[in-house]
């Protein structure tokens, strides 16, 4: 049984008082050289969210057991999501504030509620079939659309603690302490963004507990043999091809590898994942192609058009590599739809990017093969979101954030000294100035 206790307690500490150094600094800076005029209750909801967050991860590292975080995050996430989804019904006179993909997910299922989900076009990508079923029954469940969009948020929360608690699990599966296993339920579970997204109506956070999930049960079928983690594993990576299909195939070649490493051949299967890798720019195309029906040549001309508005050339380029390495960067300055109130749930996520990094190193220098899964995720996560264009949209990015708290406390375990950390905040920081005043 690992010891609830064994973390390191300083490595924490410094990124608690960092990320509240950082996170007031910008928030007063917004306040004075903010672009357009941020009024009060976005503020002080971009202000909860932050606090909520490393208060919520400052908690992970002393509260007692996973019952009570569960019970912390559960409601934290149905004060915020409410709250929010209350203001924006009495700011914007409608339910999702400027979130513009929620009302085209309404305007799929609302006419469909007196038919059959069945009649749905034809023409819609299998993409976008998951969340539209699921806003489908529960509305036909609630009767009636406004009650099923407040009942969305209450199911969004429950689907946030199931996650939470499933990390949690995954974490102590590859033994990890119990402290650092609701440490990672903690900075998954407490992030703002994914109360923001269900207060919004979109579909990460239960697409997050899938991707969750699937790699729960690869691990536990991985290390218990068992049957019945075998299926309920392949159940879950099949279904997010219903939210995004290239996360499916990347989970299936996750569960590949998780199936056929061993101890006696890790060095032989990281070899060849790295040569796979270095030759993945000859076949990525046609198997991407031949699995989802899109090209690369598709993906990089919507990017240079998503790009067109940061810049041009070498420039869009540069920023979607820097996004995707130490970002996406908290926006303070401008309300952004709504990323402007969950700035401080992307600002810790940059601090730990380093981590991640660190990380991935350790686990290839002491041949973890456990982690090779996790690596791969990740590591085509940044590819793909810098391909894609997406490397500053927090939607794109979180659904690898599971990962990276995992490599990045994986990380933390063997850190004694703090001085590059504290060149990498600098950086940091001086990168998000330069995209907050651009």
């Amino acid at each position: 049984m690992p010891r609830c206790d064994n973390y390191n307690k300083r490595i924490f500490q410094v990124i608690i008082l960092s990320f509240c150094i950082i996170f007031g600094a910008f928030i007063l800076s917004g306040m004075i050289f903010a672009k357009e005029s941020i009024e009060l209750p976005f503020l002080l909801i971009e202000i909860v969210c932050g606090g909520v967050y490393i208060g919520g991860l400052s908690l992970s590292t002393r509260i007692k057991n996973i019952k009570q975080l569960l019970f912390c995050i559960l409601f934290s996430s149905l004060l915020i999501s409410f709250a929010t989804r209350i203001f924006f019904l009495d700011y914007y006179n409608t339910p999702f504030g400027l979130a513009v993909d929620s009302y085209r997910y309404d305007i799929m299922v609302i006419p469909l509620l007196e038919k059959r989900f069945s009649l749905l076009s034809p023409h819609i990508e299998t993409d976008d079939l998951g969340y539209p079923y699921i806003l489908y029954q529960v509305y036909q469940i609630s009767g009636n659309v406004e009650l099923g969009r407040m009942l969305m948020v209450f199911i969004n929360s429950l689907f946030l603690i199931g996650s939470s608690y499933l990390l949690y699990r995954l974490a102590i599966l590859l033994g990890f302490s119990i402290r650092e296993a609701m440490i990672a339920g903690g900075l998954y579970g407490f992030n703002p963004f994914l109360y923001i997204t269900s207060s919004v109506g979109l579909k990460e956070v239960i697409f997050c507990f899938l991707i969750i999930s699937s790699f729960y049960y690869m691990f536990k079928w991985k290390l218990k043999k068992k049957t019945g983690s075998f299926v309920l594993c392949l159940c879950f990576i099949l279904s997010t091809i219903f939210f995004r299909s290239p996360i499916c195939l990347l989970l299936l070649i996750c569960m590949g590898v998780c199936a056929i490493t061993t101890d006696s051949n890790k060095k032989k299967i990281l070899n060849f994942l790295i040569i796979c890798g270095i030759c993945s720019p000859i076949f990525a195309n046609y198997i991407l192609e031949s699995f989802t029906g899109i090209s690369i040549e598709q993906i990089m001309t919507v990017a240079h058009a998503r790009n067109g508005a940061v810049g041009s050339g070498i420039m869009d380029s540069l920023v979607q590599v820097l996004a995707a390495l130490i970002g996406p960067f908290p926006n303070f300055f401008r309300l952004g739809q709504y990323a402007l109130l969950f700035s401080g749930g992307i600002l810790l996520k940059s601090i730990l990017n380093i981590l991640l990094f660190i990380g991935v190193w350790k686990v290839i220098q002491n041949l973890n093969y456990r982690f090779y899964p996790l690596i791969l995720y990740s590591l085509f996560g940044i590819i793909s979101v810098i391909l894609a264009g997406v490397a500053l949209d927090m939607r794109f990015v979180i659904t690898f954030f599971p990962s990276m708290i995992l490599l990045s406390l994986y990380a933390i375990k063997g850190i004694r000294k703090t001085g590059f950390f504290y060149t990498y905040l600098s950086f940091l920081v001086l990168v998000t100035v330069f995209y907050n005043v651009r």
